[in-house]
């Protein structure tokens, strides 16, 4: 199983990882991160990362990506890097589910240990935005534009601004109740697609 696979599917369930560890990790995605400012691309943690800073202030344990959101207009910024920037940041392409309708373009994400980092490409329409992964997981476009920076690991990222109502857009008014990975799974995961629903 690739790691595009595993970010797809939800199957990578990473060992407990130590807080030393999931520092390293989230110090590349900050590499990452800071790297794609400088090549403007706007890039926000989302998801369970912002779950992960709100409520826990570490990376969630048993999860398996840190995740970056990007615009979706701006990937195209990434996939026309030179292949030595490609494999300095270990950049690589994958698919979503070909029985999916919605979009069949490639997809990237960053080799990154057990927490390799899914970019999570978001399309905006009017007040609205959603994942290109799921038009279906829609939330406020505010949430995006309107930022604030934090520090996650002593590393600088954005989030929300209003990261509380963004997680109860997102996971629903029972975010702040901490679950097993099977349950989560169980609420989420449906067929082979990995899914959040806005007010679950």
């Amino acid at each position: 199983m690739t790691i595009g696979e595993k970010l797809l599917t939800g199957k990578l369930i990473p060992k407990r990882e130590t807080g030393s560890y999931c520092r390293a990790m989230v110090f590349k995605a900050y590499e990452f991160s800071r790297f794609l400012t400088k090549i403007n691309v706007a890039n926000w943690l989302c998801t369970g990362s912002v779950l992960g800073f709100v409520r826990d202030r570490k990376v969630i344990p048993e999860d398996f990506d840190i995740d970056l959101a990007i615009w979706h207009d701006d990937v195209k910024k990434i996939h026309e890097l030179p292949d030595k920037i490609k494999e300095k940041f270990k950049i690589f392409p994958w698919y979503l589910d070909k029985s999916l309708n919605w979009y069949h373009e490639k997809k990237v994400a960053v080799d990154n240990g057990s927490l390799p980092i899914d970019i999570c490409e978001y399309v905006a329409q009017g007040n609205i935005t959603y994942p290109v992964a799921d038009p279906r997981m829609t939330c406020e476009k505010r949430f995006f534009t309107d930022l604030k920076k934090i520090k996650f690991y002593g590393c600088d990222f954005y989030i929300p601004r209003d990261s509380e109502a963004y997680l109860n857009a997102v996971y629903g008014p029972e975010w702040k109740k901490t679950i097993t990975r099977r349950e989560y799974m169980g609420r989420f995961f449906v067929g082979k697609f990995w899914h959040t629903y806005h007010g679950l």
